[in-house]
């Protein structure tokens, strides 16, 4: 909503919550709240929205296959997920020997085939198709077009910003 109300992407952070519920206010009408990322993909591929924020993957495959659907990741937002063991876990050895299976270049790329998200293992993008690497997050052209999400500021508002934005979407 920021980005769309003129702000740049490198300007985003702190973000101006009650700028970015003004420009939702403009297209408030218009806004339909899916449920689930399946729902949000289907709704698209479906064509009872016109546009939507959606993960790309969930659209990949359908438009691979012929589906009336396109996406670009042009001021993709970028997230992370962990892996994580926990402290004392009787597991360990084994955990950590899956976490490592799992970040290895061949997963990854196998990984990448089925869903294209980018690799973490940079050994894994030299092995990419150049078909592939360019629907990936991963390639420098789209990276540059994307904003990574400040999680220390998400950490810090988190809360604020969900019981602001809850607020908002009630009036609705």
């Amino acid at each position: 909503a920021l980005m769309a109300d003129g702000v740049d992407k490198d300007k985003l952070y702190p973000l101006d919550v009650e700028r970015g519920l003004q420009s939702l206010e403009k297209i408030k009408d218009h806004i339909f709240w899916w449920d689930s990322g399946a729902q949000g993909a289907q709704i698209l591929i479906d064509g009872e929205v016109p546009m939507a924020m959606e993960w790309h993957g969930r659209v990949d495959g359908p438009k691979q296959d012929g589906a009336h659907v396109d996406y670009h990741l042009n001021q993709a937002l970028y997230a992370s997920d962990s892996w994580v063991v926990p402290k004392g876990s009787k597991n360990k050895k084994a955990a950590m020997e899956f976490i490592a299976f799992a970040v290895a270049a061949e997963q990854q790329l196998a990984y990448a085939k089925l869903m294209p998200y980018g690799p973490v293992n940079l050994k894994a993008v030299d092995m990419m198709e150049p078909e592939l690497f360019a629907r990936s997050p991963s390639a420098p052209e789209v990276l540059q077009k994307g904003v990574i999400m400040d999680f220390d500021w998400w950490a810090e508002n988190n809360q604020k910003v969900t019981d602001r934005f809850n607020s908002w979407a009630i009036s609705i």
